[in-house]
């Protein structure tokens, strides 16, 4: 079974990750079948209450179930950009929640949904199959780790 984290806000992109698992869902299951696998999407908008994210506690436990859900997918991500930036929990909540996982970015203020976005794109950077597709269109995003500071995403892309 192949997993897709989906990533995107909640508010302003509910009608299309309904449209995700209602008609894109159904017709990847069926091509999948065809080869003998099996697809689903870990959608956190489906599971995570964020009535939590009043509290540190709430709000700490939502980064890591939300970060441990991007690894164990990898590298499969399916991210939808909308109007919103995101909910932005304190910088020191994100810091904590990314150094769990050994992630560690010169700045932590940012919303979840960016950082879904740059530990994603992470964690495929430092696949050593070398399997990376890259569709992203020209970036840079610095994150610094144990052993220095990297780019991930240097050139240009393939599409």
């Amino acid at each position: 079974m192949q997993s897709f984290f989906v990533s995107s806000t909640f508010k302003d992109m509910q009608g299309e990750r309904d449209a995700l698992h209602r008609l894109v869902m159904p017709r990847l299951r069926e091509k999948a079948a065809e080869f003998a696998q099996g697809i689903q999407f870990v959608d956190l908008g489906w599971g995570i209450s964020t009535g939590d994210l009043d509290s540190d506690e709430g709000a700490g436990k939502i980064l890591e179930v939300c970060l441990e859900e991007i690894r164990q997918c990898k590298p499969y991500m399916i991210v939808l950009l909308g109007q919103r930036y995101g909910w932005m929990p304190s910088p020191a909540l994100l810091e904590s929640a990314a150094g769990e996982k050994d992630f560690n970015l010169e700045s932590y203020e940012m919303s979840v949904t960016e950082l879904e976005i740059r530990y994603g794109m992470y964690l495929v950077s430092t696949q050593k199959d070398g399997s990376a597709v890259d569709t992203f269109g020209d970036y840079k995003i610095p994150v610094a780790s144990k052993t220095g500071t990297a780019q991930i995403g240097e050139g240009k892309t393939n599409n």
